[in-house]
Order: structure tokens, then sequence, then C-alpha cells
């Protein structure tokens, strides 16, 4: 039996506009990230991610995908080690500063690196210590699969949430 089936090579009976997947798109509310990476040259690269995914518990794996015109690309593409940080709801600036085109993102944020170095955003909700483990080219974007090496819940605050284009708090 085929581990994949590729649906993508028929084409669908019409199509839907992008704005309007967008627009339903946003109706499913998600969690907040930052994926942050070491570049070849040691520097901090890092940038807000809300297509954060449970993919597998055996073996542990996530997923996140970032558009194929991300000026980033090329440095998660070659990344060796990866933190995915979780942000809580006291973190919306975060999101905005790592989701702008900011040159330094890094710059005044504090944060600590992991064993193998890439930057762990301190006071994040909690953070996964990763590998790639897969790439997959999926549209206008790429998706990663990452292995899951440590997971660390750092705080019992409440996570960051994002729903029809902003920032929400969960109620109790």
């Amino acid at each position: 039996m085929p581990h994949a089936v590729h649906i993508h090579d028929s084409p669908p009976p019409q199509g839907v506009e992008p704005l309007v997947l967008r627009r339903v798109s946003s109706a499913f509310p998600t969690g907040v990230t930052i994926v942050s990476i070491l570049t070849p040259d040691g520097e901090p690269c890092g940038l807000t991610v809300n297509s954060f995914t449970s993919v597998s518990l055996d073996p542990p794996l996530v997923s996140w995908s970032l558009k194929k015109t991300s000026p980033s690309l090329e440095h998660f593409d070659r990344a060796t080690a990866g933190i995915i940080s979780i942000l809580s709801q006291e973190q919306a600036e975060l999101a905005l500063r790592f989701a702008s085109p900011l040159p330094d993102k890094f710059a005044g944020v504090a944060h600590s690196p992991c064993p193998r170095g890439a930057p762990i955003i301190d006071g994040s909700l909690a953070h996964l210590e990763c590998s790639p483990w897969s790439r997959v080219e999926a549209g206008d974007h790429v998706l990663y699969i990452w292995r899951v090496e440590h997971a660390r819940l750092n705080t019992l605050t409440a996570p960051l949430t994002f729903h029809a284009g902003g920032f929400r708090q969960l109620s109790a």
C-alpha cells in the first residue's frame, strides 16, 4: 500500500479564489509560534509561524510551513537544528516583531541557546528542540517536518492564539 496519495495531479472540478480560501482559513483559530535557527554564520534567525502542528508521536514529528518567497527560506533549508517556541498570550508584541521584515529580529529580545545553539525565546509557554526530518514543496509554500529531540513546558499561562486576522485570548 502506498505511503502517500498525491491528489494534486488531477485538477479540481472548480478552483477556489485565494482571498476566499484565506478568509475561510482565518475562521480556524491557531496557536502562534516563533521558529528559530542559527544561520551558517552563527547568527540567530527566526520568524512567526501559525502553521505549526503535531504530525506523529512515534517518531515524534511536527510540521510548519514557510512561503517560498520568504527571505529566510535559504537559511531554514540549510538548518541542522531548530527551535519552535510556543508563545504565551503576553507575547503578542514578539509575534508582531518576528512577522516583520526587521533585519535583526533578535535585537533586544531575551533568548537563550539550546544545546545545539538555536535560540529559545525566553518566557515562551513551551519549546521544542528539533532536527530536520523532511521538506516538501507544497504550492507556494515549503512544508517542513521536523523531528522533536526535546520538549519542555515552561509555564502554565495561556497560549497566544490567532483568529480572524488578529490575536485572541482564550476565556475560561
